[in-house]
C-alpha cells in the first residue's frame, strides 16, 4: 500500500499507530459516502504528505489521512478511502502569515 501512496513525487508516508474513536467514526462515514466496504479491525491508516506546491519563499503542503484495506472480492486489491485532509504553509514568515490569514488558518493557530 505504501508504494501506491508514495506516488511519482515521493510523498512522505507515516502509518498511524494509535487510532482514536473520532478517526474511526470519520472513516466509517467516509466509507459510506464513497460506497466502500465497511471498516474492519484489519484496516490500516496513514498520513500522506504531498511534495507540495512551491512558490518563491513559500511552500504549501497537503496532508491526507487515508484508510487502507486489502480486498479479496473477485481479485485481491487495495481500497483507499480519504478520511480527511489539511494544508499548511512553510517558508518565509510573512508569506506563511499571509497564507494563514487568507485561508482562515490563523484562527486555528490561536
Amino acid at each position: 500500500a505504501e508504494l501506491l501512496m508514495r506516488g511519482s513525487k515521493n510523498n512522505q508516508i507515516q502509518e498511524l499507530e494509535s487510532i482514536g474513536a473520532d478517526l474511526l467514526k470519520e472513516y466509517h462515514k467516509s466509507c459510506g459516502r464513497v460506497n466502500a466496504l465497511p471498516p474492519t479491525s484489519d484496516d490500516r491508516f496513514f498520513d500522506v504528505t504531498t511534495s507540495g506546491v512551491k512558490f518563491p519563499g513559500l511552500e504549501i503542503m497537503s496532508v491526507a489521512t487515508i484508510g487502507v484495506k486489502i480486498t479479496n472480492q473477485d481479485l485481491p486489491g487495495y481500497e483507499f478511502v480519504l478520511i480527511r485532509d489539511s494544508t499548511y504553509a512553510q517558508g518565509n514568515r510573512l508569506f506563511v502569515w499571509f497564507f494563514n490569514k487568507v485561508t482562515g488558518k490563523d484562527k486555528d493557530i490561536n
